[in-house]
């Protein structure tokens, strides 16, 4: 019989832990070798720049040093390079320096031709240099002439501008004179009319008046005489009371007939005065109507000439330039439509006046004929 093995069972709190800790090893791990892989692309790129650095250095690759790396004998580097060809250098002086003390000695006459030709070439050259001064100079001119003259277009078209813009002012400003002295037209003939209106009024009113005193006259004239005559019938009344009582009855009764009469004349007078007056009462209102209404138009008239003004001020203001000969002609009529409107506030004013004394001596005529109607009352 094989007896198997007795195995410690471990709890599984301790293996969970175990794990872990194996997890978080392999996940340092892990990281390490993420960090060691990025170092290792940082080196890869470090050293294809050395080798960028060294072709441009050396002038050959990689693949050529390995090659040169096997037979180290025949590859030169550049600094070789460079102390050999500034030997041939030096070596290429001294020949030529040679070669120049042999031809000085031998050809003089070569040495002057060139002499000539250096001082040709000198002055060609101081030429060359004048002309190209010149060339700078006429250069520069002419890129300020262009820039002059790019100016010069700027500030044409913003005087092509500004002339539209006085075009257009000056056509709206034409339509606002039309427009102005339409209604300055329609002021004056508004004004006219209203005028011609009171002055027909006015000589309504006194030939009205007129009628009107004469009637209060002749009513004045006819109560005087009833007065006189009840006076009369007093007298001859306490002239007969002495006499007798028969005679008395019958003259009493004539004269209480001829007084019924009087008093009826005066009834009739009294209503007919009462009816005149009150035909004036209402003419009076009519007239305060159309005065009233005559006052509102020409409030309406002082507004639009008010607003008139305004317009034609801003007008000037703005565009005084390009309107100053139309605003010498708006003027003169500004000034006959002020003179015209004070004409017509001088004449509203007369009319005023007018009425007042007008409604002032109907006032006295009628408490006259009342004070007349209150002591014929008493006398009665």
């Amino acid at each position: 019989l094989i007896v198997p093995p007795v195995v410690d069972e471990i709890p599984t709190n301790e293996l969970q832990e175990q794990i872990k800790k194996l997890q978080e090893k392999l996940n340092t791990t892990q990281n390490k070798l993420s960090e060691l892989n990025n170092a290792n692309l940082q080196l890869k790129n470090d050293l294809k720049l050395a080798n960028k650095y060294l072709q441009q250095e050396i002038g050959d690759g990689f693949e050529s040093l390995h090659t040169f790396s096997s037979n180290p004998g025949n590859w030169r580097g550049r600094a070789q390079i460079i102390c050999d060809l500034q030997q041939k250098n030096s070596d290429m002086k001294e020949k030529l320096k040679a070669l120049q003390e042999k031809s000085n000695s031998t050809g003089s006459e070569s040495n002057i031709s060139l002499i000539k030709m250096e001082s040709k070439i000198s002055l060609l050259s101081k030429e060359n240099s004048d002309m190209k001064s010149k060339f700078d100079g006429l250069k520069r001119k002419y890129e300020a002439s262009q820039a002059r003259i790019k100016t010069f277009e700027n500030d044409c078209t913003l005087l092509k501008t500004k002339l539209t813009m006085l075009q257009q002012q000056s056509d709206r400003d034409q339509d606002i004179i039309s427009t102005l002295s339409a209604q300055i037209s329609n002021s004056k003939n508004s004004q006219t009319t209203v005028l011609n209106h009171k002055e027909r009024t006015i000589n309504k009113l006194e030939k009205e008046k007129e009628q009107l005193v004469k009637e209060l006259e002749e009513y004045k004239s006819v109560i005087t005489n009833l007065k006189n005559e009840l006076k009369g019938a007093k007298n001859d009344i306490c002239k007969f009371n002495d006499n007798s009582e028969t005679n008395n009855t019958t003259i009493v009764n004539e004269d209480s007939q001829a007084s019924n009469d009087a008093l009826n004349r005066l009834k009739k007078e009294k209503d007919h005065l009462l009816e005149l007056l009150g035909k004036q009462n209402d003419r009076l209102n009519s007239e305060r109507e159309a005065h009233a209404k005559t006052q509102a138009l020409l409030r309406l008239e002082k507004q639009k000439a008010l607003k008139a003004e305004a317009l034609a001020t801003l007008e000037s203001n703005t565009g005084r330039s390009s309107s100053y000969s139309l605003n010498s002609h708006t003027r003169p009529m500004d000034y006959s439509l002020k003179n015209q409107l004070e004409l017509a506030e001088e004449t509203i004013k007369a009319l005023k006046t007018r009425l007042e004394i007008e409604q002032f001596e109907r006032k006295q005529d009628i408490e006259e004929f009342a004070k007349l109607l209150k002591l014929e009352n008493k006398d009665l």
